[in-house]
C-alpha cells in the first residue's frame, strides 16, 4: 500500500473539510458584519443621520413571535438640502438573525453625503432598521465564502484523485 497515495486522500479531505469550514464561518460572520453596521432607528418622531453617499434599504424589524407592522407609507426622508428623497419599493429581502426578523420595506438613494431627516409616524409592532447598500455587501460576503469553498473543495478534490491514483498504480505483489 502506498504511503504516499494515503497522505494525499487524507490531505485532501482535510483540506475539503477545511474549505467548508472557512466557508460557514465567513458566510456567518459576515452578514453579522452587515447587521452590526446598521442604523437601528427606535420609536416614532424624527431624527438626523449623517449619511454617505449610496444606496440604503429599511428593515421593518421585529421578532419571532412578533412581526413588524411598519410600512413605507409610515416614513419619510429630507436630503441635506430639505428636499423630499423619494422612497422606491424594496426587493423584499429579509433576514433572521437568532430572535430579529426584518423585511425590507423601502429603498432609497443618497445622492449626496450629508445630514438626512428620517422621520417615523409609526413603530408600533416592531422596529426599523436602516442599512447601506444591501445588496452589494451580501453579493461581496457571499462570494468571497463561496469562492474559498471552490477552492478549497477543488484542491482537496485533486488530493483524492491523486491519492486514488497513487493507490492503484502502487507496487503489485509477485504472486507465486
Amino acid at each position: 500500500m502506498s504511503v504516499k497515495g494515503c497522505l494525499f486522500i487524507i490531505g485532501g479531505f482535510l483540506i475539503g473539510t477545511l474549505g467548508l469550514v472557512v466557508f460557514i464561518a465567513i458566510l456567518a460572520t459576515g452578514l453579522q458584519d452587515m447587521h452590526k453596521k446598521a442604523i437601528v432607528i427606535e420609536g416614532e418622531g424624527a431624527c438626523t443621520l449623517t449619511l454617505d453617499k449610496g444606496d440604503y434599504t429599511f428593515f421593518a424589524e421585529g421578532t419571532a413571535d412578533k412581526a413588524s407592522s411598519i410600512t413605507a407609507s409610515d416614513i419619510s426622508v429630507s436630503g441635506p438640502s430639505g428636499v423630499s428623497v423619494s422612497l422606491s419599493k424594496s426587493s423584499n429581502a429579509s433576514f433572521d438573525m437568532g430572535n430579529q426578523k426584518g423585511v425590507s420595506i423601502a429603498t432609497f438613494k443618497a445622492a449626496e453625503k450629508g445630514d438626512y431627516r428620517l422621520a417615523i409616524s409609526h413603530t408600533e409592532g416592531g422596529g426599523l432598521m436602516l442599512m447601506k447598500d444591501f445588496s452589494p455587501g451580501l453579493l461581496k460576503v457571499v462570494g468571497s465564502s463561496c469562492a474559498i469553498f471552490f477552492f478549497g473543495g477543488l484542491i482537496g478534490l485533486i488530493l483524492v484523485i491523486a491519492g486514488i491514483v497513487s493507490l492503484l498504480k502502487g507496487p503489485k505483489e509477485a504472486h507465486a
